[in-house]
């Protein structure tokens, strides 16, 4: 009554030109995958999150609500 793991470490060990082979397909398969589905490059709003990146878009869009104390 063996684990599955073990069950699959027995089957590497006898056969490990097999275990290589199925490990470099499924990276393939995997590099293969991540490369058909594409990437979504980030926007600068998306990175204008929280009270900074209000800030931020307050100072790009040059909406201040009340001047700068001045501290002289």
């Amino acid at each position: 009554m063996d684990s599955f793991t073990v069950r699959m470490a027995r089957w590497s060990a006898r056969h490990p030109w097999r275990a290589i082979v199925g490990w470099l397909v499924f990276v393939a398969l995997c590099l293969g995958v991540g490369s058909a589905v594409g990437t979504h490059s980030a926007t600068t709003a998306d990175y204008r999150v929280g009270e900074a990146g209000r800030a931020e878009a307050m100072a790009v869009e040059g909406v201040w609500s009340e001047e700068p104390p001045n501290r002289c």
